[in-house]
């Protein structure tokens, strides 16, 4: 018996909850009318109460989540076949479309000693970091805290992103500023291509960040809880709000794991994105 269970969160699928509790579709589809009829909301709470699941088999079978990152490459993701998914300290210090860009660019990032240099001049990134004051902050915020892969859970239009990750990474907007080299931004959109990469991961290489109002890692399951009310909020009210997925820091995204590749149109037209 297949012990794994996949919750794509980034559609409005329900095969997650069908397989992880045993139940058909239409069955959730008699859930929703049962809990319309008496006024109640359609939430995890009043399913598990619904379908008379306890918490034991909440925390049943291995769970496996969907996310959909974007990101933009000029090598038709070479890098990514063969590195995977990587971070942001690993995407400057591998030999990535990245770390070749920032080299011509006359940039090198040194992440154990903690610096840059940037044609011949070095830039110690090494101080502790507090809260964002300036250039120097930021980067180092980048570079040492927000470094994990951030992709989404659920979003109506993954190109509205304030970071707009689908022209360039974010992180060339703090370095350019930084250096004073606005090129190092602005250049990166000419040569590169973006892509929507939906890859699946275990639950348990997401950070807690992930879950809405859950505190630790510890808390098994009310981030299974999140999932669940997560699904059904799909599937009854749509993609009402964006939801950011945070990988553990040391996570990376084998190839293998990443299942689909979209083109940004391919994207748009499988998620009817106007």
């Amino acid at each position: 018996m297949n012990n794994n269970v996949l919750y794509d969160i980034t559609t409005y699928d329900l095969k997650g909850l069908c397989t992880h509790f045993d139940i058909e579709e239409l069955d959730i589809l008699d859930f929703f009318n049962a809990t319309a009829l008496k006024g109640i909301q359609s939430n995890a709470e009043s399913f598990l109460k619904y379908f008379k699941i306890d918490s034991a088999r909440v925390l049943e079978k291995e769970i496996y989540l969907t996310s959909l990152h974007v990101t933009t490459v000029n090598d038709q993701l070479d890098s990514i076949k063969k590195f995977g998914l990587v971070n942001l300290q690993q995407a400057v210090t591998l030999e990535t479309p990245l770390q070749k860009y920032l080299l011509n660019k006359g940039v090198s990032i040194d992440i154990k000693r903690k610096v840059i240099v940037y044609n011949g001049k070095i830039i110690d990134i090494g101080k502790r970091f507090t809260s964002v004051y300036d250039n120097l902050d930021w980067v180092i915020f980048k570079l040492f805290k927000d470094y994990p892969i951030t992709s989404f859970f659920t979003t109506d239009d993954a190109t509205k992103y304030l970071g707009k990750v689908h022209e360039r990474p974010e992180f060339l907007k703090n370095l350019s500023e930084l250096l004073d080299a606005p090129d190092i931004n602005d250049d990166w959109k000419e040569k590169n291509y973006c892509y929507v990469l939906k890859f699946q991961s275990h639950l348990s290489n997401f950070d807690c960040l992930s879950f809405g109002s859950v505190k630790s890692d510890d808390q098994e399951l009310e981030k299974r809880i999140w999932i669940i009310n997560k699904v059904l909020e799909n599937q009854r009210y749509g993609y009402e709000e964006t939801c950011f997925s945070h990988l553990k820091g040391h996570v990376s995204i084998p190839f293998r794991d990443i299942k689909t590749i979209y083109t940004l149109d391919e994207y748009k037209n499988a998620y009817h994105v106007k």
